[in-house]
C-alpha cells in the first residue's frame, strides 16, 4: 500500500505536456550537427552575397572612373580640334585672298579647302565620342532610358 496521485500517473502518459517539452527540450540536441551545418551554410551564403556586392560596387566605381575619364579626354581633344577647324578656316580664307591678289594658284585654295573639310569632318567625329562619352558616363551613374512605344505617329 501506497498512495498512488492521479496526477502523477498522467504525468508519464504520451499526451502529457511534460513529454511534449522534454522531447521539445531534448530534440535540437541529438541533430547530429544539422543545426551547426545550416547555421555554416548561411552564414558562407551570406559571405558569397558580399563578396559578389563588394564587387558590383568595385566594378561601378571602375566604371564611373573610366567615363569620367574618356569624357575628360573627349573634352579635351575637342577643345584642340575647335582650334585646329580655326586655323584651318583662318588659312583658306588667307589663300583665297591671295588667290584674288593673284599671288597664288587655284591648287593652294584647293588645297587649304580639303584641309578645311578634313578638320570639319573631325571635329565633328570628336563631338560624336564626346556625347558617347556623356551616354557612357550616363549608363555608369546608374541612368537608363527606355524608348516610347507609341503606337505610329500621324502623319496627317
Amino acid at each position: 500500500g501506497g498512495y498512488q496521485s492521479a496526477q502523477l500517473a498522467m504525468l508519464f502518459t504520451p499526451q502529457s505536456a511534460f513529454f511534449n517539452m522534454a522531447a521539445g527540450l531534448t530534440q535540437p540536441i541529438f541533430d547530429a550537427g544539422r543545426i551547426q551545418a545550416n547555421f555554416d551554410l548561411q552564414q558562407a551564403r551570406q559571405d558569397e552575397l558580399l563578396q559578389t556586392y563588394r564587387k558590383t560596387v568595385v566594378s561601378a566605381f571602375a566604371d564611373v572612373d573610366t567615363a569620367l575619364s574618356t569624357l575628360k579626354q573627349a573634352n579635351e581633344r575637342l577643345r584642340l580640334q575647335r582650334i585646329v577647324v580655326s586655323s584651318s578656316r583662318r588659312a583658306f580664307e588667307l589663300s583665297e585672298r591671295q588667290l584674288r591678289a593673284g599671288t597664288a594658284d587655284i591648287v593652294t585654295v584647293l588645297n587649304t579647302q580639303l584641309t578645311l573639310f578634313q578638320a570639319e569632318d573631325s571635329l565633328a567625329q570628336f563631338q560624336l565620342a564626346r556625347l558617347l562619352a556623356v551616354v557612357t558616363l550616363y549608363q555608369a551613374l546608374g541612368g537608363g532610358w527606355s524608348p516610347r512605344t507609341e503606337g505610329p505617329a500621324n502623319a496627317l
